[in-house]
């Protein structure tokens, strides 16, 4: 509910809760157990949407989306733990869509013909490619900041520093650099719990920092776990989170938001022939 904390339930869960408040969210390991408490808590529920749960053979989904990130080649990698693999990559059959995540904006037509021949896709698949964008930063702490500021206003004169806690802040880090010389990053492993020495360390780099105005810019992903360290005021002012968008490319948007409504509409439609 909208009490919940990201330490109680997870960062990826409140982040989903606290952008989008009228859905249902819901955690459990057992994902069959899960469906089978929201059905019973919410009967007339329509769609249920499992992150991450391609490997959970104990649910059949009606469809299942791979998300491929363009930076790190499907056909190069391996199962864990040589590679970041949870499946083997024959088990790419499974899926109905597949996704290439963070392309360039800028992609060239052969790559995505070299890309599409790699994953050596069946004619029932659908493939798309989708590219990262960025909003104007965010107040992590809206009560204590200026609620919104972009990029640009922070003034090469000011001190900026990066905290991050994901697998792969690289294209973020690449896009602030567009604008400013990035000197001070504290890069921590993926979910990363903050701890007292995280907020004694933060907050001396922060203190160090040089510059007529103080900036300390996250992910939207951190900022959920970021939200319950006792930061002190200072800090609260300066913590910022930039947004991402997802665009997908080659003008694919609509097509994949019809194919997902395509299939909710005939499941719901067979539903109401059975009854």
């Amino acid at each position: 509910d909208d009490k919940s904390t990201a330490r109680e339930i997870g960062d990826e869960p409140y982040q989903i809760k606290r952008k989008y408040p009228n859905i249902t969210v819901a955690v459990d390991a057992n994902r069959r157990r899960g469906i089978k408490q929201l059905k019973k808590q919410i009967p007339d529920i329509d769609v249920i949407l499992l992150d991450d749960a391609f490997q959970h053979r104990y649910v059949t989904p009606l469809s299942s989306i791979v998300l491929t990130d363009y930076n790190r080649a499907l056909h190069l990698d391996k199962l864990l733990p040589a590679g970041r693999l949870r499946e083997s990559r024959h088990e790419l059959s499974r899926a109905n869509m597949v996704i290439v995540t963070k392309c360039p904006i800028d992609m060239k037509p052969i790559e995505y013909n070299i890309i599409s021949r790699w994953l050596h896709l069946f004619p029932y698949q659908n493939l798309y490619f989708s590219t990262l964008s960025y909003g104007h930063l965010q107040a992590v702490f809206p009560d204590t900041a200026i609620g919104e500021i972009s990029l640009k206003d922070i003034s090469k004169k000011d001190g900026l520093m990066v905290v991050t806690g994901i697998a792969n802040p690289a294209p973020m880090l690449q896009y602030i650099s567009h604008f400013h010389d990035l000197r001070e990053k504290l890069l921590y492993p993926d979910h990363h719990n903050f701890t007292s020495n995280d907020l004694n360390d933060i907050t001396t780099r922060f203190l160090a920092l040089k510059g007529e105005k103080k900036y300390i810019i996250t992910t939207e992903k951190d900022a959920a776990r970021l939200r319950s360290v006792p930061f002190d005021d200072a800090i609260k002012k300066a913590l910022y989170f930039l947004p991402i968008h997802v665009r997908f490319m080659q003008h694919t948007g609509t097509s994949f938001d019809e194919k997902i409504s395509d299939i909710i509409y005939k499941n719901r439609r067979s539903k109401q022939v059975k009854k």
